[in-house]
């Protein structure tokens, strides 16, 4: 069975959104405790976001298996890089703080755009 070039496209990317995900929020856990500190965030709030971004981690790898899951999972994601995009900009981070967001958002953005396409 041939799979078409936009599916393999968009579960790269899926791939390289979940793995970028799970480094920040699973490894580097400890700095981003420090990072919400300063932004002046509650906890719960943080606990919250780490959880509803490794769940749309795992549902984008999902979603590069089976693509019913793709969007959906995409579409979380996408909210809450909108959500950490908006909070960098508000608390002028460098932009070396503040592009993986609008990045991610761009790739989350462009699997459910490609996703109608396939």
């Amino acid at each position: 069975m041939h799979t078409p070039p936009l599916l393999i496209l968009t579960g790269i990317m899926q791939v390289v959104i979940a793995v970028s995900v799970y480094y920040v929020w699973g490894l580097n856990f400890a700095d981003m405790k420090a990072h919400w500190a300063e932004y002046r965030l509650p906890d719960w709030l943080r606990v919250t976001t780490c959880l509803g971004k490794l769940t749309a981690g795992v549902l984008l790898i999902l979603g590069a298996i089976e693509r019913d899951y793709a969007v959906p999972a995409a579409s979380l994601m996408g909210l809450l890089m909108t959500c950490a995009f908006a909070i960098h900009l508000q608390t002028k981070s460098p932009w070396r703080e503040t592009a993986p967001s609008l990045i991610l958002l761009t790739l989350c953005v462009s699997v459910i755009g490609l996703m109608q396409l396939v």
